[in-house]
């Protein structure tokens, strides 16, 4: 096992001993979060419009990252002009 695979795995132990639920979907946001990272780099690297790809997946973790961080939707529904 290498380093950095042990603290993936101390982190994930940790977030979801002390956040609970919240904890997991933290972490469950964490995963999600660099997989689309990683999909971004891969078509900048296929010679996509790397502008458009930010604009794209930055929307998109932003929202992942408001849905997954409340399950309040009076919260989460405003910040994406939706009243």
């Amino acid at each position: 096992m290498s380093t950095i695979i042990g603290l993936i795995i101390i982190l994930g132990i940790l977030m979801v001993v002390v956040g609970g639920q919240q904890g997991w979907l933290a972490l469950v946001s964490v995963g999600i979060n660099f997989a689309l990272v990683f999909l971004a780099l891969v078509l900048m690297v296929w010679h996509f419009p790397p502008l458009v790809i930010t604009v794209l997946f930055g929307i998109m973790v932003l929202a992942i990252t408001i849905f997954m961080g409340d399950e309040n939707l009076n919260v989460t529904i405003p910040p994406f002009g939706q009243v």
